[in-house]
């Protein structure tokens, strides 16, 4: 999947950023089409951090003389920083790829860059002698440095900022803890009152069924005063129901007299044949 595109600069004679007019005058004195730059930001550690794929390219001439085409790519932290350095090696190679044909122009003495983007020495100069040559070297140590430099701080500056992020979320997760530490807190005071109020009505409880069991005690000796202390209570109970079972055996034994049904008297005899005598009448 190719990178997404997101920046894209195509050299301008009026441009206004870091060696495009050079650019752009060179190209015309070769005869080149303008060099052109995209950009693109990759994650290049796979941690997130993102950093820019700068892609700088001139096509080569399709007349005689042929030249062939340039690419150059570098990774910076920002589209700016990696676009400044990206022309100036591009200006460089272009320098070295066409040096014969730039003697006598002001180009001639321009530093120069190989395809690994080393110094290479250009011819000497009248006045300035190795000056310009040193300063090339010169100048490309320090662009691998702060080339370096500026990684090594965006990374760093990544990190800062996922700790303090790791840091705030931390803290509030910290606050949260405390928050519910004190609901705990406020949850065990609550609960050893109640404890403690449980234990006060069991102590009420256990010494009302103590009480209760006194007072039980005391009625059942109240009942109990009656019967016979003595050892051989048991033995007269047992006597006092031999004697009853003696008794019930005597009356079993003895004969019932038999029970004389009575008799439901006489009614006399209705006869029908019988006279009622009427109270007679005395005659007129």
């Amino acid at each position: 999947m190719a990178p997404n595109v997101t920046e894209f600069v195509q050299v301008r004679k009026d441009g206004l950023l870091m060696f495009e007019q050079d650019l752009y005058e060179l190209s015309q004195i070769l005869g080149r089409p303008v060099p052109e730059f995209e950009g693109t930001q990759v994650d290049s550690l796979g941690d997130g951090n993102l950093s820019w794929l700068i892609k700088s390219s001139v096509r080569g001439r399709i007349q005689p003389p042929r030249s062939k085409d340039l690419v150059y790519s570098t990774m910076d932290t920002t589209w700016v920083d990696g676009l400044t350095r990206v022309m100036q090696r591009l200006l460089a190679r272009l320098c070295e790829e066409h040096k014969d044909e730039l003697v006598g122009t002001r180009f001639q003495y321009f530093g120069r860059r190989d395809d690994e983007g080393n110094p290479t020495y250009p011819a000497q100069h009248t006045l300035f002698g190795e000056y310009i040559t040193d300063m090339e070297v010169l100048l490309h140590d320090t662009q691998e440095n702060l080339r370096d430099a500026r990684l090594k701080v965006h990374f760093q500056r990544s990190s800062l900022d996922d700790a303090r992020d790791r840091e705030t979320q931390l803290k509030w997760e910290n606050d949260n803890l405390r928050l519910k530490l004190a609901r705990q807190r406020r949850s065990i005071v609550r609960l050893r009152k109640t404890v403690a109020e449980q234990n006060e009505m069991i102590d009420e409880m256990e010494q009302q069924a103590n009480e209760m069991e006194e007072e039980g005690e005391d009625l059942r000796k109240e009942n109990s005063a009656f019967i016979s202390d003595d050892e051989d209570y048991l033995e007269e109970m047992d006597y006092e129901e031999e004697d009853d079972e003696e008794e019930l055996v005597d009356e079993e034994e003895e004969p019932s007299e038999p029970v004389l049904e009575e008799e439901d008297p006489e009614e006399p005899p209705y006869d029908s044949d019988v006279e009622v005598v009427e109270p007679g009448v005395p005659p007129q």
